[in-house]
């Protein structure tokens, strides 16, 4: 993969800290450290923004979330983390269904968590009482036990949409949770199942920009030049040709990196070129 230039390192880094800029020597160090690696600048851009966004929690809050959270007992704990990784779609239902409480423990810790001060119900959500206390929670949470959270949040949500049609506010939260807890084949397998079903009613369009997202994930290389094949069909078939040069260059710079044989490369450059000219790219 050919390195960035020094010009397009900074204007990548400018769109992924999106107004959220360091300093001038910190930005020079992000930019020396990623030599022009694509895939190193978006993950110091990442580790940037989970900096800054801590640094803006006042050490107060991170107190008093550090001593609300470790004084709770296992129930109310486990119904707090459920909910903070639902974010709005933390409805009771839900919450009790991926903390696995019944309907006594629920009570109880939903009692406490709302004496406390961290927990309130809201327009039928459960949501936590100030936007910089979650923040500062989600830091304490061990790594391990936000993952379980994450996953049986993604398998909950999977399950309603397979009962209500697919519904796109639902289905990318799942493959979000799935995503943040590792699962990869998961997330996948749920997005090729969208795209599946928007292809199967005449909208290969619909089903390529259900893919793109996943497609420019933290994923595996390897799934993602898989969803980028899957894209540029949807994106032939629908006659966007934008999308297809997109995609095919994206798909080229990952088979230059995973060592894709020759002639898989000049296939991609050849649709390249057919793409661009069919769109007046030069």
């Amino acid at each position: 993969l050919e390195a960035l230039s020094a010009e397009d390192s900074s204007d990548l880094l400018s769109e992924l800290l999106a107004g959220h800029m360091p300093s001038v020597g910190y930005l020079a160090s992000m930019l020396t450290q990623a030599a022009g690696n694509p895939y190193y600048l978006h993950a110091l851009a990442q580790h940037a923004l989970d900096d800054k966004r801590m640094s803006e929690v006042p050490a107060d809050v991170r107190s008093l979330a550090a001593s609300s959270y470790l004084s709770l007992d296992a129930a109310s704990r486990t119904l707090l983390e459920t909910s903070l990784y639902l974010g709005r779609l933390a409805s009771l239902r839900r919450v009790q269904e991926v903390a696995a409480l019944d309907g006594r423990q629920l009570v109880a810790a939903l009692r406490r968590l709302e004496e406390d001060g961290l927990l309130h119900f809201f327009e039928g959500d459960l949501r936590c009482s100030h936007a910089l206390l979650e923040e500062a929670l989600k830091t304490i949470i061990p790594s391990s036990v936000a993952a379980v959270h994450r996953l049986r949040s993604a398998q909950c949500l999977e399950r309603e949409c397979a009962l209500n049609e697919y519904p796109a506010s639902l289905a990318w939260a799942a493959v979000d949770n799935y995503v943040a807890a590792g699962d990869f084949v998961s997330a996948l397998r749920l997005v090729g199942r969208c795209a599946s079903l928007a292809a199967s009613v005449g909208e290969p369009q619909t089903a390529a920009h259900i893919l793109l997202p996943v497609a420019q994930a933290n994923i595996p290389p390897r799934d993602r030049a898989a969803i980028y094949d899957t894209i540029i069909s949807f994106a032939y078939a629908a006659g966007d040709r934008e999308l297809a040069y997109s995609s095919l260059r994206e798909r080229f710079m990952l088979g230059m990196a995973l060592g894709d044989d020759a002639r898989s490369l000049q296939e991609l450059e050849l649709g390249m070129l057919e793409a661009s000219v069919q769109q007046g790219v030069h």
